[in-house]
């Protein structure tokens, strides 16, 4: 096998809008909900029964845990899809000294906290 070879490809059948993979599993956004994917098995597991029925953003933290922004806040899920934990932003979300009218964007998990950043901060936030 060469190098740029393509090994594998999984098809799926709506619009593929944020992906992030930790082990064997992938935390998949798309079109219509969001899902799990294990890549081992090539099996696709559509996600119910979530805080919210639309998230913006997805990162894999420590431990192989699943962090996602949503409207209200932001919800950690394990490997399997399962709810962890959920931290609603706080009442006002003030950006910069603008009221935060997005969600922001999730960039990274520091010393227990979530970093989050919007047009005018960046955001550390208690998990």
């Amino acid at each position: 096998m060469n190098n740029g070879e393509l090994i594998d490809q999984f098809e799926i059948s709506q619009w593929l809008t944020g992906i992030q993979v930790a082990g064997d599993t992938a935390f998949v956004f798309l079109s219509g909900g969001v899902g799990l994917f294990d890549l081992n098995k090539r099996a696709f597991k559509t996600m119910t029964n979530l805080p919210e029925n639309h998230f913006f953003g997805i990162l894999v933290g420590p431990n192989g845990v699943f962090y996602a922004t949503g409207r209200n806040g932001l919800y950690q899920f394990d490997d399997k899809g399962q709810l962890l934990n959920t931290t609603l932003y706080p009442k006002p979300f003030i950006d910069g000294g603008y009221l935060l009218s997005a969600s922001p964007r999730l960039i990274g998990i520091w010393d227990g906290h979530a970093v989050l950043a919007s047009k005018h901060a960046v955001h550390v936030l208690k998990l």
